[in-house]
């Protein structure tokens, strides 16, 4: 109670209760009897209201005294952690995706940081991609996928506290490893002798199953049970694990016959935790902040699930294994005991200790090894964007017969890859180029190339890509596929592309809709989309939308099939109503031409030099990739990728590490990736039984 006396009351008293006081209750709502108790008290909701509006920005309303950084951050980091002590569950609403810019932006990049950065020790369940790679490989078929991803309210769907493990996925698990296990273990007789019965079944399984085998050896089951271990888990089996996999395949002999018992012991490794989670628990002793570094293991798994969907190859395990075990441990399954560790170590600087300079060639290796597919890098911008979710968006072919959604997703995924092969300015790159690939994919002659206005006769040159007019396109936010998936089916979206700007550019925060609230626009054909969004403009609405109109109407120079315009059509009412035939009836709607208004402002954003009116999306676009702020949001989403998880204030020296490597490097996304992968943040687990007082509220006094 001595740090809401000391600094949370008298805070309030200052700002709030003008407002919130005992002579005002605007929007009902009383701060003046709170009473600081979080743990035992009933006033946890209004806390939280509180905190919302503080961590948004949005108290003090702009025309009051606005309080100094600092103090917002103590009095939210003391309700934090009061919500916390009190078990209270707004903490756990914000490690979801979508709440990851509600940690200030000014904590993580304007002052130096606390202390070393850390994850928590966490299970991280592998992704279906992986799951396929790994078991649908060792099956030979695809299978029924167990897994999904699914972010709820929107950001990245690969975190590693969204999941659990249900009982249909149980299910399909349990039918999947038998899947495996039934394929590894196929086998014929031909001429006497046993023999595998297509590719599957490994030497070791055959020679327990050969019925000239009369009685397999324990040396015969434990060579079954070391390969399927390698398979699986690349890994041998501990001693442990080994005596209690003979002792239940002996057992299992006896009990159900020699092959049942033998698909029994596969299916047991498939289905172990490990071969369904990333294990990143760390091992070796604390070092002095309280944090242990993960083992050569739980980095090469790390690593390789970072940027691909397979496990790690022989070259990433051996260089882990030699640098901290030495030469002994080089095999590809590193040999060496799993839960061996050298001690963990603080390493203030990217390259200052031989593990990270081995993270940073593996990494290096991987990212410019040709021959190896990293479908993560363009996965993050996929998810990033959000451009393919233009093949989700219907579309009326009548009102556009050229438009084709697929092969748009493919022009941009090919302008992405192209400015990714560059390597330089990236982010200033995707956000400002007038160049686009047109028709990627075979458009069966529909024309596509419309939806990019050039003209009728157009034909694709051999070479791409080609520029479009600069005063028309301004990289992703204006290719087609971008702003079909920010449309509706038949109107453009501008909340919704406001909402993206606001979040994944500027690092801002949107509440969520009331319940209560009926989010309709008027249907009024004689008026522009503009002049219908007139509704969000009264009071209770625009609190939220006003940080989202602005910016999403400098889209209006595009139609919602992503067309450039300087024109659009509305109902002539007055010519609508005489368009009758000789029996009075309608003979439907009459439409004219008014102008495209695409201007717009960018307000609080947090970068001073930014804001103001702007004439339209490229002008607007233009100003935002001059932004260091836009930059710096940037890199917390690819932290968040990358990661798995939120960033927090512990994180401010990883991000602030990852955005000095890209400035320094010209903007170079692999540099970018590399600072990530190879961070404190990546690299150290700290558990919450080691986190001290001052790290859980890092503003407390």
């Amino acid at each position: 109670m001595a740090g809401f006396r000391s600094g949370v009351a008298p805070f309030l008293e200052q700002h709030c209760f003008d407002c919130h006081g005992p002579d005002a209750a605007e929007g009902k709502l009383t701060l003046h009897t709170l009473d600081g108790d979080l743990v035992g008290g009933q006033q946890s909701e209004t806390w939280i209201r509180v905190l919302e509006k503080l961590a948004l920005g949005e108290m003090p309303p702009e025309d009051s005294p606005r309080p100094d950084s600092a103090d917002v951050q103590r009095v939210t980091g003391w309700i934090r952690g009061q919500l916390q002590a009190g078990g209270h569950a707004f903490e756990d609403k914000l490690l979801l995706p979508a709440f990851g810019n509600y940690v200030s932006h000014d904590e993580l990049f304007d002052r130096p940081p606390t202390g070393p950065s850390y994850s928590p020790p966490r299970f991280w369940r592998i992704r279906p991609d992986v799951y396929q790679a790994v078991v649908g490989q060792l099956a030979g078929q695809k299978l029924t996928q167990p897994f999904g991803l699914s972010a709820p309210g929107g950001g990245f769907a690969d975190y590693a506290t969204l999941y659990k493990l249900d009982g249909p996925s149980v299910e399909l698990l349990l039918g999947n490893a038998r899947a495996a296990a039934a394929n590894m273990t196929r086998f014929k007789i031909e001429n006497g002798k046993i023999a595998r019965d297509g590719w599957g079944a490994p030497d070791e399984v055959l020679r327990v199953l050969d019925p000239a085998n009369e009685q397999p050896s324990d040396e015969q089951i434990a060579a079954l049970i070391r390969t399927v271990y390698q398979r699986v888990l690349q890994r041998d089996a501990t001693d442990e694990e080994r005596e209690q996999l003979l002792t239940f395949t002996r057992g299992g002999i006896e009990r159900v016959g020699r092959l049942r018992a033998v698909r029994n012991t596969l299916a047991a490794v498939l289905l172990k935790p490990e071969a369904l989670y990333r294990v990143e628990m760390g091992h070796g002793q604390p070092d002095e902040h309280g944090r242990v570094r993960l083992s050569p293991r739980e980095i090469a798994y790390a690593v390789s699930y970072a940027l691909t969907d397979q496990p790690p190859d022989a070259e990433l395990f051996a260089s882990l294994n030699r640098v901290v075990s030495g030469p002994r441990a080089e095999d590809a399954g590193g040999s060496a005991n799993p839960n061996e560790s050298t001690e963990a170590k603080s390493d203030a600087r990217p390259d200052g200790h031989p593990v990270k300079q081995v993270v940073t060639q593996q990494v290096r290796r991987i990212l410019d090894d040709p021959k190896i597919d990293t479908p993560r890098v363009m996965g993050f911008f996929h998810e990033y964007f959000g451009y393919t979710k233009a093949l989700d968006v219907f579309k009326d072919e009548a009102l556009n017969p050229q438009h084709r959604s697929q092969v748009l997703v493919d022009d941009t995924d090919r302008l992405v890859r192209y400015i990714l092969d560059q390597d330089r300015d990236v982010l200033r790159e995707l956000l400002t180029t007038n160049l686009s690939f047109v028709n990627a994919g075979y458009d069966k002659g529909r024309m596509v190339h419309l939806s990019y206005n050039l003209p009728l006769d157009w034909k694709r040159p051999e070479q791409q890509p080609v520029a479009l007019p600069g005063n028309q396109r301004a990289g992703i936010l204006t290719q087609p596929s971008w702003l079909v998936a920010h449309s509706g089916n038949f109107d453009n979206d501008v909340v919704r592309r406001g909402k993206w700007i606001r979040e994944r550019l500027l690092g801002g925060t949107i509440p969520d809709l009331p319940i209560t609230v009926d989010a309709q626009l008027p249907d009024e054909p004689h008026n522009t989309l503009r002049e219908r969004m007139r509704v969000t403009r009264e009071e209770y609405c625009w609190q939220c939308h006003r940080r989202m109109n602005p910016l999403g109407e400098s889209f209006e120079n595009f139609d919602h099939f992503g067309r450039w315009r300087t024109s659009e059509f509305v109902q002539d009412r007055e010519a609508t109503a005489a368009n009758i035939d000789e029996k009075g009836n309608s003979r439907g709607p009459v439409m004219r031409r008014v102008p495209a208004d695409a201007s717009s402002e960018i307000t609080r954003s947090g970068d001073a030099k930014i804001d103001g009116p702007a004439r339209d999306s490229i002008e607007l676009i233009h100003r935002l990739a001059d932004s260091d702020r836009v930059r710096q949001v940037f890199v917390r989403h690819a932290f968040r990728y990358w990661m798995g998880r939120n960033e927090t204030p512990a994180d401010a020296a990883t991000l602030q590490a990852a955005d000095r490597a890209y400035v320094e490097s010209d903007g170079s996304m692999k540099a970018l990736i590399v600072s990530l992968l190879t961070s404190d943040s990546f690299l150290y687990r700290k558990s919450e039984t080691r986190v001290s007082k001052s790290e859980t509220n890092p503003n407390a006094k």
